[in-house]
Formats: C-alpha cells, sequence, structure tokens
C-alpha cells in the first residue's frame, strides 16, 4: 500500500513538474524519453535473440557444420561482429580443404520492407 502511494505521488510530481515546463524543455524531454524507448526495444530485441540463439545451442543446431573449424569473430564488424546490436553476427567455419562458409540467420531488424 505504502509503495503504491509512493509511486502515485512520484507520478504525480513528474506530471506536475511536465506541466510547469515551458515548449522547448517538453520537447527535449519527449525527444529523451523517445530515446530511451528505442533503445529499450532494441535491448528487448536482443534478449529474444539470445534466448533463441542458446535454445538452438542447446539442441545442437549452433556447432560447426561437418566439425570444421569456427574462424574469429570481431566485436563491432557489421558482419561478424558479436557486439554490433544491429549486425548479422555471421559465423565463418573453415573446412580441410582451406574453403570458408558463413552461417546466418536474419533477424526481424534485418527486414527492409513490411508485406
Amino acid at each position: 500500500m505504502i509503495a503504491a502511494m509512493r509511486r502515485w505521488a512520484s507520478l504525480a510530481w513528474i506530471t506536475i513538474r511536465y506541466l510547469l515546463m515551458n515548449p522547448e524543455e517538453r520537447r527535449e524531454l519527449l525527444a529523451i524519453l523517445r530515446r530511451e524507448a528505442w533503445q529499450a526495444r532494441l535491448v528487448a530485441a536482443e534478449a529474444a535473440r539470445l534466448a533463441e540463439e542458446a535454445a538452438r545451442l542447446a539442441d545442437g543446431e549452433g556447432r560447426a557444420p561437418n566439425n570444421n573449424k569456427k574462424q574469429p569473430n570481431s566485436q563491432m564488424c557489421f558482419v561478424c561482429g558479436l557486439g554490433n546490436p544491429i549486425g548479422l553476427r555471421a559465423a565463418f567455419y573453415e573446412d580441410d580443404a582451406g574453403r570458408v562458409t558463413a552461417k546466418f540467420t536474419p533477424r526481424p531488424e534485418h527486414q527492409g520492407f513490411r508485406v
């Protein structure tokens, strides 16, 4: 009960503060909130992707094809970077003949248009 009252009081204070802002301050605040919401959506999408990838690995799908040697990934490369939130995160494997193949699973953010 007390926690709910504190949340309500906090929300009321924020609302009053927003109403007292001038239009420029309101625009700045809304821009910050939109940016944070966009970042939160990216984090949520990444968490869902990681959970899906973990499930695939648990099922054995993520292993190197034909036990080939996995090539190293960088962090921020758009194609292979594991730390790039919008990257392709392709995995490259080298076989005994020296040929390199790639495995890539597209994610929703790679969609270029909506049907």
